[in-house]
């Protein structure tokens, strides 16, 4: 798979989905395998809970990654949980354009992603960690943080 421009601004990229379903792992070791998936340079990884034969509860846990990094993070999940074997398979996803942006709040600057539509306009995030920060420093809800951070962007926006 390769990447291609299917739209202003997107562009389709070839990935690899990993997937097993746990019944026997605890939430604890799930977890751990989580983070070191995503520590390893999975694109993403989560999460989900299944039921499975006989009403049994379970987690579906999947990874998103290149193709180059399959090997390694199915040698994450074999050692790290409970499985004994490993759903995959190739998949496209589209991606917008995006970048690094700054906005300055009354509490300070936060960082976030801004990204760009098929249409040419522009969506800005707010990156959790420095709103987080600025919440605890501050004393103000993180909702509040996240709200003044998107106040910021529209004004930043509107004069630029």
């Amino acid at each position: 798979m390769s990447t291609d421009t299917t739209a202003a601004d997107t562009a389709a990229e070839g990935i690899w989905i990993l997937e097993t379903n746990l019944d026997d792992c605890s939430g604890e070791i799930i977890g751990h395998a989580l983070g070191l998936l995503i520590d390893a340079g999975a694109l993403d990884a989560y999460s989900t809970p299944i039921q499975m034969k006989k009403n049994r509860p379970a987690v579906k846990l999947t990874v998103l990654c290149q193709a180059d990094q399959v090997a390694a993070l199915e040698l994450i999940i074999f050692r790290e949980t409970t499985t004994l074997g490993i759903r995959r398979w190739p998949a496209e996803r589209t991606i917008l354009e995006r970048r690094s942006h700054e906005v300055v709040t009354c509490w300070g600057t936060v960082v976030g992603i801004l990204a760009v539509l098929p249409d040419g306009s522009q969506r800005f995030s707010p990156e959790y960690e420095p709103c987080r920060e600025i919440s605890q420093q501050h004393n103000v809800s993180l909702a509040e943080v996240y709200r003044q951070a998107a106040l910021a962007y529209q004004s930043d926006s509107q004069q630029g």
